[in-house]
């Protein structure tokens, strides 16, 4: 079911895929999951999100983009999970699809 409500900052929300399960230097499909991956994380605010990108060397659009932060854990969607849903964690409503992953990549 899609949402008909924008999502907000520091909203739980699910995260799923079948892309890379560890952390490493190159990416490569032998090292994709046989299995669907999910975690629960929360949405960083447009404050975070603008940090976290230029941390990474990267730019963010908060006009059109969100991001997940995962400070304890460090999970994110990773190389593979491009194209995945972005759920609302209370009602599983689709609220985006994962595009690309950051620090803590395959630790989910």
């Amino acid at each position: 079911v899609l949402s008909r409500t924008s999502p907000t900052a520091h909203e739980q929300v699910k995260i799923y895929g079948w892309g890379r399960a560890r952390k490493g230097e190159e990416a490569s499909v032998a090292e994709t999951t046989e299995h669907l991956q999910g975690a629960t994380v929360s949405l960083g605010s447009p404050v975070e999100c603008i940090a976290l990108h230029l941390s990474q060397g990267g730019a963010f659009a908060k006009e059109k983009q969100l991001c997940t932060v995962d400070l304890i854990h460090e999970r994110s969607v990773c190389t593979g999970d491009s194209g995945g849903p972005l759920l609302r964690a209370n009602t599983n409503e689709l609220i985006g699809v994962t595009s690309m992953g950051s620090k803590g990549c395959g630790d989910g």
